[in-house]
């Protein structure tokens, strides 16, 4: 194994952690153990099949580090994409990653950071979408 990766055990997940965000998949991968997960199919012919999902995100995210709380969040479970405030006072955030990681990603983008208060995530799954690599910021 590289000596870059470290591999951590958290109930039924492994998860290998990877440096900061960036590059071609770097951040955290949740390989599930139990059950059939769309990543373990995927094993058996070599791809991996990501999922891409558009959300708006509606409330008090603007001015409470929502945009940086995201990329940190991103990174940290291996999600692809970006993140920028809109002129409407909404956040807007394009991300990319498999089903299992894609579904506790919109739950922490419901959530939000602390000083935010989400009223609305309003999502969109992509068809055909192009593969993404890290997670920046966009301004």
């Amino acid at each position: 194994m590289n000596e870059n990766v470290s591999v951590y055990e958290q109930g039924n997940a492994d998860f290998i952690k990877r440096p900061a965000c960036g590059g071609a998949w770097e951040g955290m991968l949740a390989l599930i153990k139990a059950g059939r997960s769309a990543r373990q199919e995927d094993r058996k012919t070599g791809r991996c099949r990501m999922k891409t999902v558009h959300c708006v995100i509606s409330g008090q995210v603007q001015g409470v580090f929502f945009r940086a709380w995201t990329r940190n969040q991103a990174c940290e479970l291996g999600v692809a994409g970006w993140v920028r405030n809109l002129p409407s006072g909404q956040v807007e955030v394009l991300a990319q990653a498999t089903d299992e990681i894609l579904t506790a990603f919109l739950e922490l983008l419901r959530q939000g950071p602390p000083l935010a208060r989400v009223d609305r995530v309003n999502r969109d799954f992509l068809d055909d979408a192009q593969p993404m690599t890290g997670f920046v910021i966009r301004r």
